[in-house]
This record gives C-alpha cells, sequence and structure tokens, in this order.
C-alpha cells in the first residue's frame, strides 16, 4: 500500500478514512467521506466494504480482492453492484471468484493486476556467500502445510531451516509445528513477526526459500525471496483453480516433497558461479515481471479508468 499511495499522490490528492469503521456514528463519517472523493479505493473485500455498501454511494468504488476474502464472513454481505471496478492479483483467480462467489459476476469491470516487489528495498547482494539455509514464512496454519517443510529436515542434517512462522488463532496447528520443531536440533523458530522493511535482511540470510501452501493467490515472499537472489522452490499448489506456473518459472515447482529434497540437493552440488548465476537469474526474473513500480503504474492508471 505505501508504494501505491506514493504513486496516487504524484498524480492526485489523496484523502485517507481515518477508522475505525464500527460504532454508530460509522456511517454518517464514512458517507461524508465519500462525498468528497471521485473515487474511493479499498484494500481487502472485507467488514469494510459491507459498511461502505450500507450507506448512499457518492464516488465511484475500486476494491483489491485476495483470495482468502472470497471466503470470508462478510463477503456474503458485500454489495457487489457498488463496485466499479475489481482487481484481482492473478488470471485464474477469476475463475476461483466466480467459482466460490458467483454474485461477483455482477461487478461491472474486472481488471487483473499482480501484486509487485519494491526491487529497491529487497536487493540482491552480488558479494553475497552460500551455505545451507533454508526459509519458510508464513502464518501457521493448515493451508500454510508448515508440517511439509519440518517432514524433510532430518534428511537434511547440515541445513538449517530459519522459520518465520507466527503462531495464529489455530492452536492446534501451533502446538503441533512446535512439538515438531522442538525435537530438531536444526530448526530456527522465529515466532515474531519481523517489520517489512527488516525482512531483506531475514531473506539476505538465506540459500534457499521454500513455500509449502496448499493454495495462494499469488504469495509475495516468494517474490521477495528471488528479489533478494534467493533460489526459490514452490510447491505446485493442488488446488485445481491454482495454477502457480502462471507467476513462477516452472524448473522452481515441485510436487512434493522428495521432489524439493531432490533440487536442494542438486543446488548443493553446484559451483560457487553456477549458483551466484541462479541468484542472479531469481533477481532478474523478480525486476521483469514483478517490479512494484510497473504494479502501481498499473494500478493508478486502472483506478483512472472508472
Amino acid at each position: 500500500m505505501e508504494d501505491l499511495l506514493k504513486e496516487l499522490k504524484t498524480h492526485h490528492t489523496v484523502s485517507i478514512f481515518k477508522g475505525p469503521f464500527r460504532g454508530p456514528q460509522r456511517f454518517s463519517r464514512i458517507e461524508d467521506f465519500m462525498r468528497k472523493q471521485d473515487v474511493l479505493y479499498v484494500e481487502f473485500c472485507s467488514g469494510n466494504m459491507e459498511t461502505i455498501g450500507k450507506v448512499p454511494k457518492h464516488c465511484k468504488i475500486v476494491c483489491r480482492l485476495h483470495r482468502a476474502e472470497v471466503h470470508g464472513r462478510w463477503m456474503a454481505k458485500v454489495d457487489v453492484k457498488n463496485i466499479d471496478l475489481l482487481i484481482l492479483v492473478n488470471k485464474f483467480m477469476k475463475d476461483y471468484c466466480f467459482k466460490y462467489q458467483p454474485r461477483l459476476r455482477q461487478v461491472k469491470k474486472i481488471k487483473v493486476i499482480q501484486l509487485g516487489v519494491n526491487i529497491d528495498k529487497f536487493n540482491y547482494n552480488p558479494l553475497r556467500g552460500y551455505g545451507k539455509r533454508i526459509g519458510w514464512v508464513g502464518f501457521i496454519k493448515e493451508l500454510k502445510k508448515p508440517d511439509l517443510i519440518l517432514s524433510i529436515m532430518p534428511q537434511l542434517p547440515d541445513w538449517q531451516l530459519r522459520m518465520l512462522a507466527v503462531p495464529s488463532v489455530y492452536k492446534h496447528v501451533t502446538r503441533r509445528v512446535e512439538e515438531s520443531a522442538r525435537k530438531q536440533r536444526n530448526v530456527v523458530w522465529i515466532k515474531n513477526r519481523i517489520p517489512h522493511d527488516k525482512m531483506p535482511g531475514y531473506y539476505n540470510k538465506l540459500d534457499a526459500f521454500v513455500n509449502t501452501s496448499t493454495i495462494e493467490s499469488q504469495c509475495v515472499s516468494v517474490l521477495e525471496a528471488m528479489s533478494c537472489g534467493v533460489y526459490s522452490l514452490i510447491r505446485s499448489w493442488p488446488h485445481p483453480q491454482c495454477h502457480p506456473e502462471q507467476i513462477y518459472p516452472r524448473k522452481n515447482l515441485f510436487t512434493d516433497m522428495q521432489e524439493c529434497k531432490r533440487k536442494i540437493w542438486s543446488w548443493v552440488k553446484l559451483s560457487f558461479d553456477e549458483k551466484k548465476a541462479i541468484s542472479r537469474e531469481m533477481r532478474r526474473f523478480v525486476v521483469k515481471r514483478h517490479n512494484i513500480k510497473d504494479n502501481v503504474r498499473r494500478m493508478r492508471e486502472a483506478i483512472e479508468t472508472v
């Protein structure tokens, strides 16, 4: 959002509605705010959109929808006819949305704009060395499948897993992961969320990055790791509506943890120069396809069309 706001402020006057979106005055406050705008941009199609739909519409409405909101408790309450432009983060998300929320077909206009990475902040260090450190990032929940990465660590005894796994509301999953991690000497569990501006420091200590999710709409952490030159491996998300090959290089995908392990072993055998070439390849991929500067420009241009 920081990059998008900067882009919008360069071309337009931008006002930010400061919550909360609750309390008896919320309807009059949001209506008064909308009266003063030409376009209202809403990040996440959640409870805020429900509130907005309950007041008279005084301006155009643009909303960016992520996969998780499709199944959120607010989705059935959102007046989708109010949305002038719905932005999705991937092509396959359109079919996904229509399958689980057919009402979204009523939206006036839908546009796909993939998420991007600030390549200046998430920079590649050409002088980096190479060791045996694996990264994993995510909230601890079943969809992220943290157990999978833990399952191969006994077979990679010389490697260290630096697991940035933030406990979530799924306490039984957290307990299971904690028990598994505690039994392994080569797992470092980082439980507290790292501020986003500090994340490049986390990625730059890694040699490989693994995503084990069952389903994602994009997974920016993978792109951030790649932007820092980290060899990244992504599970071929088994959900039939998801197509990671539309986002990542096919050679970086794996179908099961045995294939993931083989790819890590193959990387270990490479020479320093070969590893460096892969680091540069990871970086080039993000610079070419997922540069945040291109992303926010497309977002601004799309918002200007409503």
